[in-house]
């Protein structure tokens, strides 16, 4: 693989130094594929669509990687419950030692894993159950797996540094 270098704000570089989980390679790699794949877009070749598309998605799954990583260590250190963070840090220990397996085709299949381990009855008790749902906005949004996957990893960190101190 070749290597180049880029010049950047010492600003921009202080930031991405505080963002120790970043892969800032593949962060700027999937951008390059973007640019290149938008730059030679020829509307009768599908092959750049498709790397235009497969680019736009490593993106989005970057994006969504980040953020459940972040969100997950927030949710473990502000917000969960005792026995949510323990239940949460076992699934993540179950799915990483490939003891529990899940449905990947479906997107979202992790999401309803999570509100199982939870106790989370949303067949009888509806959406508002859901560990998803945000009652300040009323929303009921299913994570897509990959934020799903991040999520648990990151409260499963920080359980990890608490677990024998609580």
């Amino acid at each position: 693989m070749a290597r180049i270098n880029l010049s950047i704000p010492d600003a921009t570089k202080s930031a991405m130094d505080a963002l120790e989980t970043v892969n800032w390679s593949e962060v700027a790699r999937a951008a390059f594929d973007r640019e290149i794949a938008t730059a030679t877009f020829d509307g009768d070749n599908m092959d750049n669509v498709i790397e235009r598309l497969r680019a736009s998605k490593r993106d989005l799954e970057a994006k969504q990687r980040d953020e459940g990583l972040n969100d997950g260590r927030e949710w473990a250190k502000n917000a969960a419950s005792y026995s949510d963070l323990k239940r949460l840090a076992k699934l993540w220990d179950d799915i990483d030692d490939g003891v529990t397996h899940y449905d990947e085709d479906d997107e979202t299949a992790l999401a309803a894993r999570v509100d199982a381990r939870l106790k989370r009855n949303t067949k009888d008790e509806g959406k508002e159950a859901s560990f998803w749902f945000d009652p300040s906005e009323s929303i009921y949004s299913v994570p897509q797996n990959v934020y799903v996957l991040s999520f648990l990893e990151g409260a499963s960190d920080i359980w990890d540094q608490v677990a024998e101190k609580v």
